[in-house]
């Protein structure tokens, strides 16, 4: 009878579809939260670690003897370049 297959099957299994639902919507709210949280401390360590190799690399190259004007040459044509 379609009456007892709708109650005793599609009922009970659209109940489950909407609990799984609600507790993927949960866990993704959860890593967006964390992912907010931890986001801006990362980039600050990404651009720390970026400044920290750039001007590690600067130094090597003054210490192999890059002449002033070469260094003001390279270091312009990164900038403008982006």
């Amino acid at each position: 009878d379609i009456t007892v297959l709708h109650t005793d099957t599609f009922v009970p299994l659209v109940a489950k579809l909407k609990e799984r639902r609600k507790a993927g919507l949960t866990r993704v709210t959860l890593a967006t939260k964390s992912a907010e949280t931890s986001m801006p401390s990362r980039v600050d360590a990404l651009l720390d670690q970026f400044l920290s190799d750039t001007r590690a690399a600067v130094y090597h190259r003054i210490d192999e003897g890059i002449s002033n004007d070469k260094f003001r040459m390279v270091l312009e044509a990164q900038i403008e370049s982006g």
